[in-house]
């Protein structure tokens, strides 16, 4: 995939217009994780590297059985508000944000709507009509287009 998401974000970041939501349209994590390890480095923690899969500081939700239960955005409320292990910011991404149920998307509105300070939302999903309208209207909404990995920025602050 191109590098055109770290561009983007790296624009953001130098004008201080990074919002607390993001909503990656069109893709799932695996498409995505190198770009994001990328972002998360470069535009939050301000390191060399990050892998979001190991950092204390990035909370990675995924579906199980193929649906996002409320229980697992109970765990973001919990982790978001321990003290940041490494870089003074916490970030938990979501992918498949469209399998939550309504409990779940419920529990994640409350994050949405009331940001913690220095915490930082990356949702991504494969099937955006099938995210909740209220999700969506509360995020910076980046629409990716794979056969020629063009990207549109929807909402941007830009």
């Amino acid at each position: 995939m191109s590098k055109k998401v770290v561009e983007y974000f790296e624009n953001l970041s130098k004008t201080n217009k990074i919002g607390h939501a993001f909503l990656i349209c069109n893709c799932s994590l695996s498409f995505i994780e190198e770009e994001l390890n990328e972002v998360i480095s470069k535009c939050f923690f301000e390191s060399e590297t990050t892998e979001i899969y190991t950092n204390e500081d990035v909370i990675v939700i995924q579906p199980e059985n193929n649906t996002i239960k409320k229980e697992q955005i109970t765990f973001i409320h919990d982790k978001v508000k321990t003290t940041s292990q490494l870089h003074n910011k916490k970030i938990y991404i979501i992918d498949g944000c469209e399998k939550m149920n309504e409990s779940a998307a419920n529990s994640l509105l409350k994050l949405l709507e009331e940001p913690e300070e220095n915490v930082y939302a990356f949702l991504i999903s494969s099937n955006v009509d099938s995210v909740l309208k209220t999700i969506y209207s509360r995020c910076q909404i980046l629409k990716l287009y794979n056969e020629n990995l063009s990207i549109k920025f929807i909402n941007s602050l830009d």
